[in-house]
C-alpha cells in the first residue's frame, strides 16, 4: 500500500469516527424540518404495507375517503402518493426498522464517508498530481455535503452514486460492464435527485468523446425504466401519479 494510499484510508477512518461523535446529539424523536417527516412517513408507510409499499391509505371520513389532502400528498382513487422521491425512503426503511429514527440516518452519513475515497479516486484519474491533503480538505471539511450528511434527505447518496458512476467510467480500461454499472449508478442517483440528470448528461458527453457511451446509456435507461414501469403498472401511463424528484 502505498504512503498517499495510506493516508487516504487513515483520513476515511477518522472522518468515520468523527461523524459517529458528531451524530450521536442527533434528536432520536423527531426532526425540526417537514421535508424529513414526509419521508419517514413514506418509509414507515412502505415497512406497514410492504406489497404497496408506494400507496398511502386515505383519511375516512364517514365511511369513504377524504376528498382533499395536503398539498404535499397526489390522490390517486382511493390512495395517495406522498410527493418525495419514492427511492430514499424504501432503500432507508429497513434501517428505520432496525434502529428506529436513528436508522434514519446511516444512508446519508455512510453516502459521505464513501464519498471520501470515491473522490480521491476521481482526482488520480483526473488531475494525478493532486496532494492528498488538498484532496482532504476539499472533499472532507470545504463540502457543503457535511451538512446534508446530519440530515435524512437523500442529497448525500445521490452525490455518492454519481461519484462512483465517475469513478467507473472514468477508468483506465474503460469495459461495458463498468460503464453499465456507472449509468446503473447514475441512473439511482436522478431518482434520487434532478440534478443528477445534468450530471448525467455532461457525463455521457465525456464518455461519448471516448466513444464509449452506449453502455452507459444502456445502465442509466435501464434503471429509468424500472420508474416507468412502476409508473404504468400503477395507472397505465409511464408519466403516471408515482413522484419523482422533478414533480418536486
Amino acid at each position: 500500500m502505498s504512503n498517499q494510499t495510506s493516508a487516504v484510508v487513515a483520513c476515511t477512518a477518522a472522518t468515520a469516527v468523527l461523524l459517529v461523535v458528531l451524530s450521536a446529539p442527533l434528536n432520536p424523536r423527531g426532526f425540526v424540518a417537514g421535508d424529513p417527516g414526509l419521508k419517514l412517513m413514506a418509509a414507515r408507510n412502505a415497512l406497514a404495507h410492504p406489497r404497496q409499499p408506494l400507496r398511502v391509505d386515505l383519511p375516512v371520513l364517514d365511511g369513504q375517503p377524504v376528498p382533499y389532502v395536503d398539498r404535499f400528498f397526489r390522490r390517486h382513487d382511493s390512495h395517495a402518493h406522498i410527493l418525495q422521491a419514492p427511492l430514499f425512503p424504501l432503500v432507508s426503511a429497513p434501517f428505520i426498522a432496525a434502529a428506529g429514527l436513528r436508522g434514519a440516518y446511516v444512508l446519508p452519513l455512510a453516502g459521505f464517508l464513501a464519498l471520501l475515497p470515491l473522490t480521491y479516486v476521481i482526482c488520480r484519474r483526473t488531475v494525478p498530481q493532486t496532494p492528498v491533503p488538498a484532496w482532504a480538505v476539499s472533499a472532507g471539511l470545504a463540502s457543503p455535503l457535511v451538512f446534508y450528511a446530519f440530515e435524512f434527505w437523500e442529497h448525500v447518496p445521490a452525490a455518492a452514486c454519481l461519484a462512483a458512476g465517475t469513478a467507473l467510467a472514468l477508468g483506465r480500461t474503460a469495459r461495458p460492464a463498468a460503464l453499465l454499472a456507472a449509468g446503473s449508478l447514475v441512473g439511482v442517483a436522478i431518482l434520487l435527485r434532478p440534478e443528477g440528470f445534468w450530471y448525467a448528461l455532461a457525463l455521457g458527453g465525456v464518455l461519448a468523446w471516448r466513444r464509449s457511451w452506449s453502455a452507459y446509456a444502456a445502465g442509466a435507461g435501464a434503471i429509468l425504466a424500472v420508474y416507468a414501469g412502476a409508473n404504468y403498472l400503477e395507472s397505465a401511463s409511464v408519466l403516471g401519479p408515482i413522484p419523482a424528484p422533478w414533480h418536486l
